[in-house]
């Protein structure tokens, strides 16, 4: 008995196996699913079961030869989204496959993140992640549809019973006309490009090729290579946009307000290269959702990375960073954290040396102690040190999630004596920008989304100067400190109206506190004067935005905008109406124009009494408050037009702007700041760049015709500082390999300055008899032409396993160690008997090296 129920046994599996391994042929143009599960059955012996009503009439054109069980079934079963379940020997179950993913990407494969899948004719969908993928769940997918979105792109109907079934199905979008307008095009060097129609110029320092005089990528001093962007002062924090002064252009980094975006008196940016996507640049005109910038907008986002882990280190004569970026585990998205310091108070290097003679040499801590003796001595200990973080997360497929975080510090601690030590400076600086920002966008659907940003900033001056003499028992000690606290909110609501057109509107609120307090006391012998003042403003600034853009056709593009701002402590509306339009008239040729009206809330002062070095020291104090500092305005329009092919780009843009409410010394150092002063600004940017295999070769330039008025001081047509008429520069750069040169010349007219002509006694109150200057007309002469030639070369190191890279970057500024003067002030000399006027010249850059190492994992 037992034996055959062995033997009985030992047939069923036989059969079993032979069941399961005998080869199927199926060959048919067109046979029903149906009709296939019977061959099936014929020829294995297996049974299926299965509801008929999920098996679809459609034909199938089949070629099986002598394939597998699982090969068959998943060829005859998956097209229609079902699979065969095999529950006991050659019993198989047919059942609807109902969950599978899918993932939206663009032409260049890149994913889509956030993209809306719909289920047609159903009022169900759901939202991608930042991946571009999701998971989906249908009754019944083979008779379904699903409508695949994404804001820019055209919309596309996913037939799912012709897709069938995959573990994940890629689809991919086509850019909408609208969307087409925005590509962005190489616009002077690989990782600086712009717009169509180029009303924003982005530069990307991780792409960033090289650029002369650079040993990293800064990209202050990158943007300084375009035209209408300069800096008189070869500064990354002195930068002017066309003809404005510095404080007109503003600072974002994650839409968290930078006030003070430079260390080293203003020589190094304070945004760190490695933590920096992009930095967008405006100059044509400042976006609607951004008020409070007069002239010029730079914002900067933060880098996001794009693996597991990223990191990297950066070395150059000055200063060291690092960074690191990684997606977190669990869908808790991706963290960057990068930070910086300087060195030079630890190691004194060629580089650090020549910024030092750039700030200090020929200052009035120079003029002060050639007073006393010939010579004197200086030692200028600084430092600086930057934070950043980030933290980026999707806590639903519709919402995105930012926090950021900035911190800023620059210390100096500078003293000075004269060679037989009987007089003696120092001076304490120290400057703080610390910000934390966050920001919320939902998606409510794929035309519509709101964005909720807030940021807290706060920025800190505050220095020290003490002047002692011992010869006289004299000593002189003054306390600067200058404080802002800015809290800002703003609030977009998005329409995309359909693929052509969009409407924006929202609502900014700034919550401004400005604190300016001067205290000094005057010493001699055992008398003390004591002077001491505070000015204290504060307000909250109102404003509401709206903008529509859209595009007609396939040639025109519009945009327009209005602002209306109001302040806490005055009844006034401020109007800021802007547009932008251009025309497409040919593939290669684009017209441009655009115009508006910008207001300014706060203004950023000089300061030069109370400085020891030559940078004018600023300070930020509201505008239209109980402070006599006024609102900055300017009108604005511009006209001009890109031409672009495969090897040449030629952009040309005329501009005109009549900006009012400046104090008076960002015209002249030497007027009164309380005065009012406004400016008439004529100018033209052009950029020529011509292309070659491994060349490319561009020449910017740059005129500018400034007049300036002061009714108050009775002084009209007058050239404001900034006023430099002409602006050229000429710059190559050479790739291949792993090599990277860059060759460049700058020639500018020289910077206006005002003359000191003789001297002139006066009698003060108290019957002392003193002298003063006598000055020629403000700003009616100008100092000798700049020139300046600079030189880099970077070299890249791929290591095999492709983990690693290694870049060495090497840079001389003025290679000819030209003696170029940015700014020329006189003195009078104690002699009493034939007092002479000292004339002085304050020089920039003379020939500086740089080396920079970075390394990325």
């Amino acid at each position: 008995m037992h034996k055959l129920v062995c033997f009985n046994l030992l047939i069923v599996l036989c059969w079993t196996s032979f069941a399961q391994s005998n080869p199927i042929s199926i060959t048919s143009d067109s046979i029903g699913l149906k009709e296939v599960i019977t061959l099936i059955e014929q020829q294995t012996g297996t049974h299926f079961s299965y509801n008929s009503q999920d098996l679809p009439t459609r034909s199938l054109q089949l070629a099986i030869h002598e394939s597998s069980m699982d090969v068959v079934l998943k060829e005859i079963l998956q097209p229609f989204f079902l699979s065969a379940e095999q529950v006991k020997d050659n019993f198989y179950l047919i059942k609807k496959i109902n969950q599978f993913y899918i993932q939206t990407y663009d032409a260049n494969n890149t994913p889509l993140p956030f993209s809306t899948i719909e289920i047609q004719n159903t009022s169900t969908g759901t939202i991608t992640n930042q991946d571009g993928l999701t998971r989906l769940t249908l009754s019944d997918p083979y008779r379904s549809s699903l409508i695949v979105s994404f804001v820019g792109y055209q919309s596309q109907v996913v037939d799912l019973s012709t897709v069938g079934y995959q573990d994940t199905i890629k689809v991919f979008l086509k850019l909408s006309v609208r969307e087409l307008s925005e590509i962005v095009i190489e616009y002077l060097n690989k990782g600086i490009a712009t717009n169509a129609d180029a009303s924003k110029i982005s530069i990307n320092p991780q792409e960033l090729q090289v650029l002369p005089g650079l040993a990293e990528q800064d990209v202050l001093l990158s943007a300084q290579l375009l035209p209408g962007i300069q800096s008189n002062d070869e500064s990354a924090s002195g930068i002017h946009v066309r003809g404005a002064s510095r404080d007109q252009t503003f600072y974002y980094w994650n839409n968290i307000p930078i006030y003070n975006p430079a260390h080293y008196f203003g020589n190094i940016s304070t945004f760190i290269p490695a933590s920096v996507s992009s930095l967008d640049i405006y100059k044509s005109y400042v976006p609607v959702q951004y008020g409070g910038a007069a002239s010029g907008l730079f914002l900067a986002k933060s880098r996001k990375p794009d693996n597991q882990l990223m990191a990297e280190a950066n070395f150059n004569m000055t200063h060291a960073d690092v960074f690191v970026g990684s997606q977190l585990p669990k869908s808790l998205g991706q963290v960057m954290i990068a930070a910086r310091r300087s060195y030079n108070d630890l190691l004194v290097t060629p580089t650090f040396d020549a910024m030092t003679s750039k700030i200090f040499d020929g200052s009035t801590t120079a003029l002060y102690q050639t007073q006393l003796n010939d010579g004197f001595d200086y030692n200028s200990h600084i430092s600086f040190a930057d934070y950043n973080a980030a933290w980026d997360v999707d806590f639903t497929p519709k919402d995105h999630f930012q926090l950021s975080y900035l911190f800023s510090n620059g210390r100096l601690d500078f003293n000075s004596k004269d060679e037989e030590e009987i007089g003696e400076t120092n001076q304490l600086n120290n400057t703080r920008n610390k910000g934390f920002g966050g920001s919320w966008k939902h998606l409510w659907t794929s035309h519509s989304s709101s964005t909720l940003e807030f940021t807290r900033t706060n920025y800190e001056q505050e220095y020290t100067n003490i002047i002692s003499e011992s010869f006289n028992n004299y000593q002189y000690l003054e306390t600067r400190r200058n404080d802002l606290t800015n809290n800002e909110l703003r609030l977009t609501q998005t329409f995309h109206i359909n693929e052509k057109h969009h409407f924006d509107i929202g609502l900014q609120q700034n919550w401004y506190t400005t604190r300016l307090k001067t205290y000094s006391e005057d010493m001699i012998e055992n008398e003390t004067e004591v002077y001491e003042n505070e000015q204290v403003a504060n307000a909250a600034v109102t404003s509401f935005f709206s903008e529509w853009s859209g595009v007609f056709g396939e040639k025109w593009k519009t945009s327009f905008g209005q602002r209306v701002s109001t302040l806490s402590n005055d009844q006034n509306f401020y109007f800021a109406p802007q547009a932008k339009l251009s025309y497409q008239l040919t593939n290669n040729l684009l017209l441009k124009t655009s115009a508006g009206i910008y207001h300014q809330f706060l203004t950023g002062a000089d300061e030069i009494d109370f400085t020891l070095s030559n940078t004018p020291e600023q300070f930020w104090m509201l505008g239209d408050t109980e402070e006599r500092f006024s609102m900055i305005q300017n009108n604005q329009i511009n006209l001009g037009g890109v031409f672009s092919n495969r090897i040449w780009l030629i952009d040309m843009e005329m501009y005109s702007k009549r900006v009012t409410g400046l104090d008076a010394r960002k015209i002249s150092l030497l007027l009164d700041p309380y005065f009012d002063g406004e400016e008439q600004i004529y100018g033209l940017d052009l950029l020529v760049k011509r292309q070659w295999k491994n060349w490319n070769t561009w020449i910017s330039y740059t005129y500018q015709y400034s007049s300036s008025e002061i009714r108050e001081a009775d002084l009209k047509e007058i050239n404001s500082q900034y006023n430099i008429p002409h602006w050229l520069q000429l710059v190559t750069t050479y790739e291949k390999n792993s090599w990277e040169l860059s060759l460049g010349y700058t020639i500018r007219s020289g910077r206006p300055y005002t003359k000191a002509l003789a001297t002139e006694k006066h009698q003060s109150d108290e019957g002392t008899t003193y002298l003063e200057l006598v000055y020629d007309q403000v700003n009616s002469s100008r100092l000798p032409t700049y020139n300046r030639l600079d030189f880099s070369c970077w070299y890249h190191f791929v290591h095999r396993s492709n983990k690693f890279r290694t870049d060495i970057g090497f840079s001389l500024l003025n290679l000819t160690n030209y003696k170029n003067t940015f700014d020329r002030r006189y003195i009078i000399s104690d002699d009493e008997n034939t007092p002479e006027i000292i004339e002085n010249d304050y020089l920039l850059y003379s020939i500086t090296p740089n080396l920079s190492l970075r390394i990325k994992i």
